[in-house]
């Protein structure tokens, strides 16, 4: 929504393409998630797929990535950036994955996907590891393993991003690719 509270359009350069009126028809989950959404309306929507027994656990993750994106915005400068890690969260929610714990692991680690790599402590702040560690520290208890295990997965995705951001930087210095 814009400042005067009108809904802002979001044409992303896929929604031109000829299949992508196949992929997001009214009513699919591709087409809710590309309607205007309030940060608590897409936490809902994640909710409703986690069971209940999981709920307090989730909200402690939500809470987490919900201040380690305070004040960031999406490439448009208008939709809280937050938007995309629960967007793509509500995806894998979505998804038949038998095992309880993996899933678990999955939906957290596509939560904070970005926290590490977008956080920048202010001076005196703890840095992004030592956050993780305090605010998920009364969890832990019940499950370190778990704990460790995102952490590796969240790194994980920041080597494989700072790999593929520099490929591209390469064929963007080449020529081989349009420069944006």
């Amino acid at each position: 929504m814009s400042a005067e509270g009108e809904h802002v359009s979001m044409k992303r350069p896929w929604e031109n393409h000829p299949f992508h009126a196949d992929f997001i028809t009214p009513g699919s989950l591709e087409h809710t998630l590309r309607q205007p959404h309030t940060l608590d309306s897409l936490k809902g929507m994640l909710l409703a797929r986690i069971p209940p027994q999981e709920h307090e656990f989730f909200e402690t993750v939500l809470s987490f990535g919900t201040i380690m994106h305070e004040g960031q915005k999406r490439k448009d400068g208008i939709i809280d950036y937050f938007h995309h890690p629960l967007g793509a969260a509500i995806r894998i929610a979505h998804l038949e994955i038998p095992d309880s714990r993996e899933k678990k692991r999955i939906i957290t680690a596509a939560l904070l996907h970005d926290t590490d790599e977008d956080y920048i402590p202010k001076p005196g702040e703890e840095g992004f590891q030592k956050r993780f560690k305090n605010h998920f520290a009364r969890l832990q208890k019940d499950d370190p393993d778990l704990f460790i295990q995102i952490y590796d997965d969240i790194q994980t995705m920041n080597k494989h991003r700072a790999k593929k951001n520099t490929y591209l930087s390469v064929i963007k210095q080449n020529g081989l690719a349009p420069v944006k």
